[in-house]
């Protein structure tokens, strides 16, 4: 998996980390588009480190449905 993920997403973040470096300060800071680049600039470490081991999971699904059933019904 690691191997699969060095080959296949690195090129793909790193296209995109280009991009947000490229554009991050051609859009106003406080627009939702700077929001969401400079959000996402502050935690590509967090982003791109499932890259660095296989048994790491891009989304954390798991983990939101087995702590769904101690949410339901905290909004009622």
């Amino acid at each position: 998996m690691k191997a699969y993920r060095q080959q296949n997403s690195i090129p793909i973040l790193k296209e995109i980390k280009t991009f947000l470096d490229t554009n991050v300060n051609k859009v106003p800071k406080d627009s939702l588009t700077g929001i969401a680049m400079h959000y996402m600039l502050n935690l590509w470490k967090k982003l791109t480190v499932y890259c660095t081991c296989g048994e790491l999971r891009i989304c954390n699904i798991l983990a939101e449905n087995a702590i769904r059933p101690f949410g339901v019904g905290h909004k009622a």
